[in-house]
């Protein structure tokens, strides 16, 4: 729910921004992980809609070890 400014001021400028039909998506790389961010681009306030953190071969994360790495990776936690 971070609007596109917090997540700017968090995670500086994404290495991917694109638009698809309605669709509004940033993608932030780390050595490890890669975050996408999906945002309503039809919406006034262009806060994240769902997310997702994959792998370098954009497998899906889901263990609890690897989305805290990507977490740590991103500084979002220590």
């Amino acid at each position: 729910g971070k609007t596109e400014d917090k997540i700017f001021s968090l995670l500086g400028q994404p290495q991917l921004s694109r638009v698809d039909g309605s669709l509004y998506t940033l993608r932030y790389d780390s050595d490890n992980c890669r975050l996408f961010l999906f945002f309503n681009k039809s919406s006034t306030n262009k806060r994240v809609e769902y997310f997702e953190l994959r792998d370098g071969k954009a497998g899906l994360l889901n263990s609890k070890q690897t989305l805290e790495q990507c977490y740590r990776e991103f500084k979002l936690i220590n």
